[in-house]
Formats: C-alpha cells, sequence, structure tokens
C-alpha cells in the first residue's frame, strides 16, 4: 500500500502563510525546525 502526503492544492494557498501549518517530524532534528518555524508564525500573528 503506498500513501500519498501531497497536501491538497485547496488547504494550502502559498500566498497566506498561516494557512496551513505542518509540523514535521521524520527526525529529532526535522522537528526541531518545523517547530521553530510554526512557532515563528503563529508569533507573527499575536
Amino acid at each position: 500500500m503506498q500513501y500519498n502526503f501531497n497536501i491538497p492544492s485547496n488547504l494550502d494557498d502559498p500566498k497566506i502563510k498561516d494557512d496551513l501549518l505542518i509540523i514535521k517530524n521524520d527526525n529529532q532534528h526535522e522537528m526541531e525546525v518545523s517547530m521553530k518555524e510554526v512557532l515563528d508564525i503563529l508569533e507573527d500573528n499575536v
């Protein structure tokens, strides 16, 4: 069985930074980088 992890275009508008926030976690480093990116976006919107 194969999975499709592509984000549907109707969920992710590239012009809008905070419409879909994804935390990647394949490994510890990727998770830390991803969390920082998401937190930065959230803090910009406060």
